[in-house]
């Protein structure tokens, strides 16, 4: 089984497997600009705390590199992250009639994501959000997707973006959300505030509505 579009969230890679252990499940990253870019073997990722989280390698009809934020390729890790780059045969050549944006996008054949990555020493490639959502907290960058994986763990949170959260059942408060992140992920992980909504806004293609 494939999942296309998105990365699928720690938990539900350990779900889905658990519901389907004798099943191959493979999980590709991509975008309308892109195309499916990037594969992971979600059965092989769900073994290692340390790469259960990855996007994965980018296929081979792709190329990735990772830039800083000046446009200079760097040679990226955990520590220092830059914005990912792609290349390939499946990417857009453009948008329709809009040349400036495809400009700005379109930068010598590479495709400009705005996503922020690394990679490990194995080439597995790990995101840790748009470039432009990366939360300064005293001076440290936080992901909102670390702060999501943690949050996640809470066996009563079914969806959760950014500072939103959807529980079930709802009258479980959002003190104890904030007890059980507080536990278990690093003190610059702790959320200021815990919003609950009884639905979260979507947007007409799926997404999260911010």
């Amino acid at each position: 089984i494939e999942f296309g579009a998105g990365s699928l969230s720690i938990k539900q890679r350990k779900e889905i497997v658990s519901m389907l252990p004798n099943v191959q499940i493979f999980n590709t990253w991509g975008s309308s600009e892109t195309g499916g870019a990037i594969f992971c073997n979600v059965n092989e990722a769900v073994k290692s705390k340390k790469k259960i989280g990855m996007l994965g390698k980018c296929r081979p009809s792709m190329q990735m590199k990772v830039i800083d934020m000046e446009g200079n390729t760097i040679s990226s890790n955990e520590k220092n992250p830059g914005k990912m780059v792609l290349k390939g045969a499946m990417q857009m050549s453009g948008y329709w009639k809009m040349p400036e944006l495809t400009q700005q996008t379109l930068v010598d054949g590479w495709l400009l994501t705005g996503d922020l990555v690394y990679q490990d020493e194995d080439g597995d490639i790990f995101m840790l959000g748009r470039a432009d959502d990366i939360i300064n907290v005293g001076g440290e960058k936080v992901a909102p997707i670390d702060v999501e994986n943690v949050a996640c763990q809470y066996k009563d949170i079914k969806e959760l973006f950014g500072r939103i959260v959807r529980t079930i059942p709802p009258k479980v408060k959002s003190e104890e959300c904030e007890e059980v992140i507080m536990k278990v992920a690093e003190i610059l992980m702790t959320p200021e505030e815990i919003q609950q909504l009884p639905v979260l806004p979507i947007s007409e293609e799926q997404v999260f509505d911010e």
